[in-house]
């Protein structure tokens, strides 16, 4: 009965981690149409792919090393 309430704990958080992004993609993408986003604005928006990618890992691994379960990772 565990397996399937932490199957279920993931794809609740993977469908909330992918309503949020698509939130964002739709604002930015607004923004961008209406001519209202900065270059200041567009180059921090590009800028912070790799930046936060790299924390993420960092974080995942970390938590990887210490035996976190799929869902924290």
């Amino acid at each position: 009965m565990k397996l399937l309430k932490d199957w279920a704990d993931f794809a609740d958080a993977y469908m909330r981690m992918n309503m949020a992004a698509v939130e964002v993609i739709v604002r930015r993408t607004q923004k961008m149409a209406m001519g209202a986003m900065t270059p200041p604005e567009a180059l921090a928006m590009v800028l912070e792919k790799p930046t936060v990618f790299a924390a993420a890992t960092e974080r995942a691994t970390v938590a990887a090393a210490r035996g976190a379960d799929a869902l924290t990772i």
